[in-house]
């Protein structure tokens, strides 16, 4: 019987610690897909659904008429993008969650660019929580 009393709070911690570790997992396929459908979005002209894919925090930085005003500057720099390819993921941290990060080579009829997403989930959805995006030199 003591030994039941000494196990049983250690076995309901371990428990607790590997579910709650599993709960917190990012499905890297569906990251991937939350990435890539930005860039298919932008690729086929439809920038309002690109936005869809920023998360509520990422929304709150900016009202949808800049970010949209900055889609336009971009395109009209870049050019529209004509396809990517993925270069580099990884799974890595935001604050306490976890995420993934994705870099893609972007072409565009002008310049090419280097873009690097972090995927994070947000209330249950995949989100971009941070977009990088660099010309490639």
């Amino acid at each position: 019987m003591q030994i039941i009393k000494y196990y049983f709070p250690l076995a309901i911690f371990l428990i607790i610690t590997v579910s709650s570790c599993s709960f917190n997992e990012i499905d890297s396929s569906k990251a991937k897909a939350c990435s890539d459908g930005y860039l298919d979005a932008l690729k086929s002209g439809n920038k309002e659904d690109a936005l869809k894919f920023y998360s509520s925090e990422f929304d709150n930085s900016e009202s949808p008429e800049k970010k949209m005003e900055k889609l336009q500057r971009l395109e009209e720099v870049l050019g529209p993008v004509t396809s990517y390819e993925l270069l580099d993921s990884l799974r890595v941290s935001e604050g306490d969650f976890p995420a993934m990060s994705f870099t893609y080579k972007v072409m565009h009829p002008k310049v090419n660019t280097i873009e690097k997403f972090i995927i994070i989930k947000d209330a249950g959805d995949y989100k971009i929580t941070a977009h990088q995006v660099e010309s490639e030199n």
